[in-house]
């Protein structure tokens, strides 16, 4: 588990290290496919990469809202995430 320890009132929660790992992963692949997606000049090429970059950033946000919701509710929120 990881302890946010800017969290408000003082108190310490705590992350899965499968979530925090996870969201991890989607950033570097977002950096990724913005940087193909600058690089490319083909229409079709720069359609999938526009279609990919959305379909990471809301993976990334549900993940968001998924650690947002395991601070407000506990633990037992994330039970069957199949990722």
């Amino acid at each position: 588990m990881i302890y946010d320890i800017f969290a408000d009132r003082g108190h310490c929660y705590r992350y899965d290290k499968s979530l925090s790992g996870e969201l991890c992963r989607l950033e570097h692949e977002l950096k990724l496919t913005y940087n193909r997606f600058n690089e490319v000049t083909e229409p079709l090429l720069i359609e999938a990469e526009i279609y990919r970059m959305k379909e990471l950033e809301l993976q990334y946000s549900f993940l968001i809202k998924r650690a947002k919701l395991n601070r407000l509710c506990g633990d037992s929120v994330t039970g069957g995430f199949a990722g």
